[in-house]
């Protein structure tokens, strides 16, 4: 048996099997195809995320990525172990129902660039798995600059983030 996979504009992703040498039994002829079935395909809603922090700063608010099924079939998708490149603990992540929560927690991080991948993994997906790239940089304190004003560094004085 062989599964050949078509992508027509417009049509959903299908898999045919076709039953190669049935035709010699009369089951069927020759290049004609067998049972239809429907694959699912995962999409995510972006694909990456990026947050910034400060040292010693608060952590940045959670993020999301929808999941959503580009194929036919039934999408049952759930989240693989979290891959760091560097760093390690300083994300996390959860599905409920078609959305992915990611959340990360720079408690310790020194100044640097954290990249890690959460997988979205479901094994009846033509397309598993797939990953979501989370990229979190952390910064010295924002500088900050003062104007003076005519008067003098008084209360006039005004204080800006640059």
């Amino acid at each position: 048996m062989v599964t050949v996979v078509a992508a027509l504009r417009g049509v959903r992703k299908m898999a045919y099997a076709w039953a190669v040498g049935a035709w010699a039994s009369g089951a069927l002829a020759p290049g004609s195809w067998g049972t239809e079935s429907v694959v699912p395909i995962i999409v995510l809603t972006p694909t990456s995320l990026l947050f910034q922090a400060t040292v010693d700063g608060s952590n940045p608010p959670s993020k999301t990525v929808v999941v959503s099924n580009g194929g036919g079939g039934t999408l049952a998708p759930t989240l693989g172990s979290i891959v760091y490149v560097n760093g390690s603990g300083w994300l996390s992540a959860n599905l409920v129902g078609s959305t992915v929560t990611v959340l990360v927690n720079i408690a310790g991080l020194p100044l640097g660039t954290y990249i890690a991948t959460i997988p979205v993994v479901d094994a009846a997906a033509s397309n598993n798995p797939q990953s979501i790239t989370v990229t979190l940089t952390v910064s010295d304190l924002p500088a900050v600059m003062y104007e003076q004003s005519a008067s003098g560094f008084g209360s006039s004085a005004a204080r800006r983030m640059m």
